[in-house]
């Protein structure tokens, strides 16, 4: 395979983080609207249930039909639900391997619960009842496997997370980046080709909406996108938004066909 082949954008693999309470379920609910994202599984470790059934309320029942909601809890033993996720994401790369094309899209809900489990586990395993300093390693190495194995499936990838904020004393200065243990913040969004923060902004009339920033900036680290041409700085949070990712995928677009143009043109 040619290198630039191997670039070329196949599948959606999006990193969406933001504040607890800003709409990040609602958003990623909006896919079921589109059928090019469907069937989609939902690994729901956040309960939130409820808050997809309110999103979705007027979704015509064929395409309830096509969404799976599995929901993953801790009933007995911590650290469970964290396996019995992986052993699924192993499973659909069983199938995928197979030519089964079920689900065309995957969301986990949330990498935050996800990673609380995780720590649980581990410290569970070490007869510990709380998280002591030496568990956060095998967490980060345990997170990064899942992640590593959940990309790597041939279908669309959306992770759900929620922001860290951190204040520097001395100059005041804020940063944004994805709620995780250590360095995986810096790490954990190379496995995607798209990594989206969900804020609040304005309109023209001066009403509250919803927006995805997909470029960083001196506050917020790690917003990017691989459809330069197609997806705004700033983005309307709407379901125009997976419209016009559904049609970049089809027609194949981004910066890696970008890349492809320009090398064929300047042999």
């Amino acid at each position: 395979m040619k290198a630039l082949d191997a670039l070329m954008v196949d599948y959606l693999r999006l990193l969406l983080f933001g504040p607890s309470g800003y709409g990040k379920t609602w958003l990623y609910s909006l896919m079921a609207y589109i059928d090019a994202f469907l069937p989609m599984e939902i690994a729901d470790f956040d309960l939130g249930t409820i808050t997809l059934k309110s999103s979705l309320a007027g979704l015509p029942k064929e395409k309830w039909d096509q969404i799976e909601i599995n929901q993953y809890r801790d009933i007995m033993n911590p650290g469970t639900a964290a396996r019995s996720f992986k052993e699924r994401v192993r499973e659909l790369a069983r199938r995928q391997a197979l030519g089964d094309p079920r689900p065309k899209t995957i969301v986990l809900d949330s990498l935050t619960f996800l990673s609380k489990d995780i720590l649980d586990g581990v410290s569970t395993d070490d007869k510990q009842p709380y998280a002591k300093r030496d568990h956060y390693l095998p967490q980060m190495m345990h997170i990064e496997q899942h992640i590593q194995a959940l990309t790597a499936l041939k279908c669309n990838v959306i992770v759900i997370g929620h922001e860290d904020v951190e204040k520097d004393l001395i100059t005041g200065t804020v940063a944004r980046a994805i709620d995780v243990t250590g360095k995986l913040s810096g790490r954990l969004p190379r496995y995607f080709n798209e990594v989206y923060y969900l804020k609040m902004g304005m309109n023209e009339m001066g009403d509250s909406k919803r927006i995805v920033q997909t470029n960083a900036d001196a506050v917020t680290i790690g917003p990017k996108t691989a459809f330069p041409s197609v997806i705004k700085p700033n983005e309307e949070a709407t379901v125009v938004l997976w419209e016009k990712l559904a049609k970049a995928l089809t027609d194949g677009q981004g910066t890696a066909k970008e890349a492809k143009e320009f090398w064929g043109t300047n042999k």
